[in-house]
């Protein structure tokens, strides 16, 4: 009998411990990293950046895996139905994938369950017209003969958000052009004067822009951060930096608290090490790493702003 008690004491002990000793043990095999997209964009390449630094830190190897498709929603999917032990985490475009919530066309996920680890980067967006254009204001493009065109990645892409939201609130009737093989063919799109103009990351358009190809004529922010580029606070329609573009990372649902910690720190501490900010300086891809209680914010907040502007109906 004492050999029985002292058996079932053992397996209640090792049963108590056992989840604190598979966290202490974590990570012991490759984390896979998923980008909603093809190689080469944007999201793909701040991931493949990191990457290099998170395995250096957690001492396992870091797995970038492309799953695009749906407007980004098959990668989401693919993170959130994933098993939450902190080997399967992904990078997310906001306010782009928060469209597919808050309109109830989410594939499989929902983004107040996903456990968000943290922020890497803000870009914020910009109207650019062809460097010939007629086109100086705003006004110049609401105020023509007839409705602007403006290029857009896809219907419910961030650029189409942005577009639909920004010229709605400015009253200003345009036609959004969808079906560009991403934003660098929507930009020749606007070169080759396709349509009058595009609103994207002023990040993505600055080498457009150095190369004397493309104009900036409005940033949407409260406050003008480029000089003799006007915002859209002070042609006066403020709060449009909501649509700035939010590159922030989650696991799936039910991540345990211990690992979700460790990741975020990892993601804040990689993407600012003096390697990958010395590349964002090279580059002028910006970065503003950050934990989970701002990428949660900024969730809530994508989310929030989305319903004030009538984008939870999904009406173009």
């Amino acid at each position: 009998m004492r050999k029985l008690f002292v058996s079932l004491t053992q397996l209640m002990f090792a049963v108590i411990l056992a989840p604190a000793t598979a966290m202490a043990d974590w990570p012991e095999r490759p984390i896979t990293f998923i980008v909603p997209y093809g190689p080469g964009g944007g999201f793909d390449i701040y991931v493949r950046k990191i990457a290099p630094e998170m395995e250096q830190i957690l001492g396992v190897e870091v797995v970038v895996q492309n799953l695009p498709g749906a407007g980004s929603q098959r990668g989401a999917t693919a993170v959130y139905k994933s098993e939450p032990d902190g080997y399967t985490i992904g990078i997310w475009n906001l306010p782009g994938i928060a469209l597919a919530t808050s309109t109830g066309d989410s594939r499989g996920f929902d983004l107040l369950d996903v456990t968000w680890l943290a922020e890497l980067s803000t870009s914020t967006m910009a109207l650019g017209v062809a460097a010939d254009s007629e086109i100086n204001s705003l006004s110049d493009l609401c105020n023509g003969s007839s409705e602007p065109r403006l290029a857009t990645t896809g219907a419910t892409s961030t650029s189409a958000v942005a577009t639909r939201v920004a010229l709605g609130l400015a009253n200003c009737p345009h036609v959004a052009v969808h079906g560009y093989d991403g934003s660098n063919d929507a930009i020749l799109g606007v070169m080759r004067g396709d349509v009058a103009g595009i609103i994207t990351p002023a990040d993505t358009l600055a080498k457009f822009v150095r190369s004397g190809d493309i104009r900036l004529v409005l940033t949407l922010e409260d406050m003008a951060s480029i000089q003799g580029v006007q915002s859209s606070g002070e042609f006066g329609v403020p709060g449009l930096q909501n649509l700035s573009i939010r590159r922030v990372i989650g696991g799936p649902p039910g991540m345990p608290a211990e690992i979700a910690n460790r990741l975020s720190d990892a993601i804040v501490q990689s993407a600012s090490s003096p390697a990958v900010k010395a590349w964002s300086a090279e580059t002028g891809r910006p970065l503003s790493p950050a934990g989970r209680d701002q990428a949660t914010s900024t969730v809530l907040g994508s989310l929030a702003f989305l319903k004030e502007t009538g984008e939870t109906s999904g009406s173009e």
